[in-house]
């Protein structure tokens, strides 16, 4: 069989099995279109960029860099941005929109039934549209790569989407998404850099010719004010960069389990399709550095014929271009269904559209069926089609963003703005069919016109009545002014030895490990450098004396003198060993190698090791300024030329080194060593029953204690014994996940234990006046926003949780144990968290005087406000005393009965008060403590 076609049939093959066995079972239309909105971050941000790219994707942009230079390159780099629009300006105020069905439902909710209506049609209109144009563009570059009609194929690879997008819904296409995102995403840069090897030796020399002498690359031009295409330029732009908030890009954000999710998802995904954007860009570029007399509609098949001497290039192609259109058509075919089942037929009150579910699988596989007849049949249609697609802007998106930001209005408001910018189209292409702007922006500015003139002009009610999930937004918005401010604080007060002692390990292994890695690398180095080194012996000679003295220091860690193992030392010591080797010392060999293969793998050797070991933060900026380091050095010392150093295997080197960098640094090996694991299950069995007996030894006679005993250490060191039994009876099996089960079991028993055993020490020593407070001046605003920003990433899972922090004191300056009111803080908002389902947690600190004996003293008042569960009011009075749990959490996962009565004792040894009260105005309890600001005034 032809290598290419098996390449393109394995992967048709494996899309059917994975997304018929990802189908689970659907029981109605909610789990068919945004599933059970459990999705991880990680797939939502997949689906998004699977969606967003579809067929003609590829073609396209090699097609328009290729024919229109910059004037296209402008205006692509909004697409990605639109993303991170949404996920940065849109999304936080999209709370209210979470969970709905369809952008359909949204704005019938908001505006009536016949805004409903028209937004289903276009809808409709819109998906078929883009549905068709991706079989069609599809099926006419299979056609080109395989020589003859690729109908059949094409037919093959829809039938494959519309079979698991039809059964397992909004699941199997989100499963399949992630694939073919991954694919298409690993694809492109294989044919980016075969169309650079294309080039030959001297390609970066030819790709900069290019742009710099280049008409299609004059920026003067393109960017001149008086110039036609510049107009044509900043309304493509415009049409990339406004959100368009179709079918299936809201049913991205309604699927999200919060605002937080959603954000995260959109701006990652920004990320993403510009990196993928500028591959395909990448290659246009080269393909018109390496022949500019081409006819572009023709590229696509100059590609496949000029550079497929490269075995399975042409499978690669197609496999490449069948997973944009699937990945893209699947969303449109779950879109298509759900909107015609849910806001067509159920409003619409057709008795025989009763079972939603049955309806918008009809609807997915006859809207296949269609957008398959005119794309291969009916081309007049298609282009009427397309037209009526581009209408979606001003008609549905435009009233919908007004209404994300808070306007809102009567149905006769946002009718009169579709119809006005339908009209408005219909008049620009009549009238001014050949002006330079597109009648795409004139028909924006006429939809707004129309809104607002209907709305106060006959005085329809409503208006800018603000965001209906505001807190959410707020504490978007606060949450993002903490993480500048910190990240400002931590610039302005950046201290390099706390940074050297934070990133300096704690083991002698990593030592062990990165000495032996210099002294090996130098080794190697020393045998395989080309003979091109000869002119720099000197520094090279420098280079392998320094490493390999600096690397034995490492390698002998362990045998240092006592005086020298003074932390600050080892820490300075550590951090420039790491820099000077691994990175600096490396660079300088790669560039004087003029990156040949076994340098560039040895110089991504070391900077994955780096990766590895170091937190990603300090990883990058070591990284950084090693890299200006050393292109100081290259430029000004050894006086090369660097950009024309390294070759195409360079690149490719880095392409892949760079991915498995990123795969071994977040998919840490999952099965340790058996022997460390043996050893480590022992000591941990030993520390148990130490555990144990300290706990008998410090019980507090109450029968509510027993109660507590049985089910904290009772039932945990039960389930130890068991999961140790069972990993005994595993241990010489191959079973490695059922062995990890069972260890990560264990650790959580242990884990469990040990905080139990830590809160009891914790009260006995409260409780005996037996701790002394360590005063210091501590700023409380800063503290408590610290500690609420660790939150929404240690402590909140798989919640749709908001916190909300706002300081009204004026003086935050408090003398106090930071340590202890810490685990205050942390004791009262983890309950908060922990009994609260979804909403938002509210810390508020205020000024409030306190009375510390007779003496009424200045205080600061923190209040920690949830949404959770509340409790009785007959149990507010004894909710801090210990092994004590409200009626209302007793069953519910974690409660000690502990935290409380611990931050009580704390509190009280402050000179302070704590109190608990339910709300009044919503559902929840308030938990708020005051301490005097100082207990000399």
């Amino acid at each position: 069989m032809d290598i290419d076609l098996l390449i393109f049939s394995t992967f048709l093959a494996l899309s059917l099995v994975l997304g018929i066995l990802s189908s689970k079972k659907v029981t109605n239309i909610s789990e068919y279109a945004i599933g059970n909105r459990d999705f991880s971050t990680a797939t939502i941000v997949a689906t998004i960029v699977a969606t967003w790219i579809g067929a003609g994707f590829f073609a396209r942009n090699v097609i328009e860099i290729y024919r229109q230079g910059i004037y296209y390159l402008i205006p692509t780099v909004f697409n990605p941005l639109a993303l991170f629009l949404i996920g940065h300006v849109f999304a936080p105020r999209m709370g209210e929109f979470l969970g709905k069905l369809s952008i359909a439902q949204v704005m019938g909710e908001l505006f009536g039934s016949k805004v409903r209506l028209i937004t289903v049609i276009f809808n409709l209109i819109r998906a078929i549209t883009y549905l068709t144009v991706n079989f069609k563009v599809s099926a006419k570059v299979l056609e080109v790569i395989f020589g003859t009609s690729a109908e059949n194929a094409t037919i093959i690879s829809a039938l494959i989407v519309i079979i698991y997008s039809t059964l397992g819904g909004i699941r199997a296409v989100t499963f399949t998404d992630l694939i073919q995102f991954f694919t298409f995403g690993c694809l492109m840069p294989v044919i980016a850099i075969i169309a650079w090897r294309a080039l030959g030796e001297n390609s970066g020399a030819i790709v900069w010719n290019t742009l710099t002498t280049s008409p299609l690359f004059d920026y003067k031009v393109a960017l001149d004010l008086g110039s036609y295409k510049f107009y044509q330029m900043l309304g493509l732009g415009l049409f990339f960069l406004i959100p368009k908030f179709g079918a299936e890009m809201f049913q991205r954000i309604s699927m999200s389990r919060s605002v937080g999710q959603v954000v995260s998802a959109f701006k990652i995904a920004g990320l993403l399709l510009f990196l993928v954007q500028m591959v395909v860009i990448a290659i246009g570029i080269f393909i018109l550095s390496d022949n500019p007399n081409l006819n572009p509609d023709n590229l696509v098949s100059y590609i496949v014929r000029h550079y497929s001497y490269s075995i399975g290039f042409k499978g690669i192609i197609s496999v490449g271009i069948m997973a944009m259109m699937m990945s893209s058509a699947d969303s449109s075919i779950n879109s298509i269904a759900v909107i015609f089942a849910h806001d067509f037929c159920k409003p619409s009150g057709f008795k025989w559209a009763k079972n939603e579910l049955i309806i918008a699988r009809i609807a997915a596989v006859v809207s296949s069926m269609i957008a398959m007849l005119l794309a291969f049949k009916i081309q007049s249609i298609l282009t009427l089609l397309v037209s009526f697609a581009g209408l979606y802007l001003p008609v549905v998106s435009i009233p919908f963003l007004f209404a994300i930001f808070g306007f809102r209005s009567s149905g006769k408001s946002v009718l009169a703005a579709m119809i006005g910018s339908i009209i408005t189209i219909i008049l620009w292409k009549l009238f001014f069919a050949k002006a330079a702007i597109d009648s795409l922006i004139p028909s924006i500015f006429a939809s707004t016109f129309f809104l607002f003139g209907m709305h106060y002009v006959t005085k329809q009610p409503g208006g800018w009545v603000g965001i209906k999930d505001e807190k959410t937004y707020k504490a978007i918005k606060q949450m993002r002014n903490r993480k500048w401010q910190k990240l400002w604080r931590s610039i302005v007060e950046f201290n390099f030895y706390e940074f050297c002692a934070k990133n300096t390990p704690e083991k002698i292994q990593p030592y062990f490990y990165f000495g032996l890695l210099g002294i090996l690398s130098t080794i190697l180095t020393m045998i395989s450098m080309p003979l091109v080194s000869k002119g720099y012996s000197s520094i090279m000679e420098f280079c392998y004396i320094s490493v390999l003295t600096v690397a034995c220091y490492l390698l002998t860690y362990p045998l240092w003198p006592a005086r020298f193992h003074n932390p600050k030392f080892v820490s300075f010591f550590w951090i420039f060993s790491i820099f000077y080797i691994n990175i600096f010392v490396n660079s300088i060999f790669l560039a004087i190698s003029k990156g040949s293969q076994i340098q560039t793998t040895i110089f991504f050797l070391n900077l994955t090791a780096v990766l590895l070991v170091f937190r990603w933060q300090a990883a990058v900026l070591m990284l950084l300024s090693g890299f200006v380091a050393i292109n100081l050095f290259i430029t000004q010392y050894l006086q090369l030329d660097y950009s024309n150093l390294m070759s195409v295997k360079f690149y490719f080197m880095f392409c892949l080194l760079l991915i498995s960098s990123i795969l071994i640094a977040f998919l840490r090996p999952i099965q340790e060593h058996q022997d460390q694991k043996a050893a480590l299950l022992i000591a941990q069995n030993k520390e148990i029953q130490n555990i144990s007996q300290q706990l008998l030894n410090h019980m507090i006679i109450r029968q509510e204690f027993i109660n507590n005993v049985n089910h904290e250490i009772r039932t945990p060191i039960h389930h130890v014994g068991a999961y140790l039994e069972d990993l005994d009876g595993r241990w010489y099996s191959d079973d490695a996940e059922a062995k990890r089960e069972s260890f990560d079991l264990l650790k959580q028993g242990y884990h469990r234990i040990r905080s139990y055993m830590e809160d009891i020490l914790d009260l006995s020593n409260l409780s005996g006046n037996k701790v002394k407070l360590r005063y210091e001046t501590v700023d409380f605003k800063n503290l408590v926003s610290e500690i609420v920003d660790k939150f929404p990433g240690v402590y909140v899972k798989n919640k749709d949780l908001h916190f909300y922090f706002n300081c009204e004191a004026e003086d935050t300056m408090v003398s106090c144990d930071k340590e202890k009111i810490s685990q205050v803080l942390i004791n009262l908002i983890k309950n908060a968290v922990e009994f609260t389902p979804k909403g938002t947690i509210e810390v508020i600190l205020s000024s409030e005087d306190v009375l510390v004996g007779r003496k009424r003293l200045s205080g600061m008042k923190c209040s920690i406000t949830d949404e959770g569960v509340g409790i009785p009011e007959e149990e507010l009075w004894e909710i801090f005393g210990p092994f004590i749990q409200s009626s209302r959490t007793k069953n519910m996962s974690g409660g000690k009965g502990l935290g409380l009565a611990i931050c009580e004792h704390i509190i009280n040894l402050h000179r302070g008060r704590i109190f608990a009260k339910n709300n009044n105005d919503k559902q929840g309890s308030t938990f708020y403590f005051i301490i005097p600001l100082s207990l000399y005034p």
